[in-house]
C-alpha cells in the first residue's frame, strides 16, 4: 500500500488498482477531474478519427447505409443521405456527439449519485465532488478506447467500426450486423461499463459509509431500469 501523497497522474493508475483508497483521496482533489475527463473523451474521439480516416470508403458507406436502413427509409432516401457524406463530416459529427452525449451522461450520473447520497444520509458532498467522482469512475472507458485503437491498427482498412469496438458485448458475443434491430442495444454494453459500475459501487460505499451491497444496488438501479425498459420497448 502506497502511503505517499496522491498525485493526479498516480491516481489514473491507482483508480484501477486501489479504487476505494484512491476515491477517498480524490475527495480532496476535485480539480483533478480534468485528467480522466480529457483522457476518456479524447481517446474515444481519437478512435473515431483514426478509424474514419483510414478505413475503406466503401466499407464506411455500407455501414452508414445499414444504420439508415433501421429508420425505414427508402433506397432513394438512403442514397440521398449518403451523397453528402464525407470522412470529415463523419469525424466532426462523431466527435461532437461524443462530447455532447458523454457530458450529458456524466451530468445525469453525478446528479443521481448526489441525490442518492442525500437520501441515504451520507456526509454532505457537493455536486462538483460527485461530478469528479463520476469522471474518475468512468475512466475504464479510456482502457476500452486503447483496445479499440489497437484493433484499428491490427484489422486493416476492411474492418467495420463495430468489429474494432472489441470491448462491446455485440463484438464479443452476439455479433449482430448493424442493420439488426438489436444491434444498438448489444453494442451499447461494454466491458468498461461493468468495470465502471464496480468502481462506482466501491466508491459510493466509501463516500457514503454504506454497505457494499446497498451501494451496488443504488448504483445499478438506474442502469437496470434503463436497459430493462429499452428491452421491453423492443419486444412489444
Amino acid at each position: 500500500m502506497n502511503d505517499t501523497s496522491p498525485t493526479a497522474f498516480g491516481s489514473l493508475i491507482n483508480i484501477l488498482l486501489e479504487p476505494r483508497k484512491t476515491l477517498q483521496d480524490l475527495r480532496q482533489h476535485t480539480g483533478w477531474l480534468w485528467w480522466p475527463l480529457v483522457l476518456t473523451f479524447g481517446s474515444v474521439i481519437l478512435s473515431i478519427v483514426c478509424y474514419y480516416s483510414t478505413a475503406d470508403w466503401d466499407v464506411i458507406r455500407q455501414q452508414q447505409a445499414d444504420v439508415l436502413s433501421n429508420y425505414n427509409l427508402t433506397r432513394d432516401q438512403i442514397e440521398n443521405a449518403l451523397a453528402g457524406l464525407t470522412r470529415g463530416k463523419i469525424i466532426m459529427q462523431g466527435s461532437i456527439g461524443v462530447v455532447v452525449i458523454f457530458s450529458v451522461v456524466y451530468l445525469i450520473q453525478a446528479l443521481y449519485l448526489f441525490l442518492a447520497a442525500k437520501i441515504v444520509g451520507a456526509e454532505v458532498q457537493g455536486f462538483g465532488s460527485w461530478f469528479s467522482f463520476t469522471a474518475w469512475t468512468y475512466f475504464p472507458g479510456f482502457v476500452g478506447s486503447l483496445a479499440t485503437l489497437a484493433a484499428i491498427l491490427a484489422y486493416g482498412k476492411q474492418a467495420t467500426f463495430s468489429s474494432v469496438d472489441v470491448t462491446s458485448l455485440n463484438t464479443l458475443i452476439f455479433k449482430l450486423p448493424m442493420d439488426h434491430s438489436w444491434f444498438n442495444y448489444a453494442n451499447s454494453i461494454h466491458l468498461a461499463l461493468f468495470w465502471t459500475l464496480a468502481l462506482m459501487a466501491i466508491g459510493f460505499s466509501a463516500w457514503s459509509k454504506s454497505s457494499l451491497g446497498k451501494s451496488a444496488a443504488i448504483v445499478l438501479a438506474p442502469h437496470v431500469l434503463i436497459y430493462g425498459i429499452w428491452a421491453i420497448l423492443k419486444l412489444v
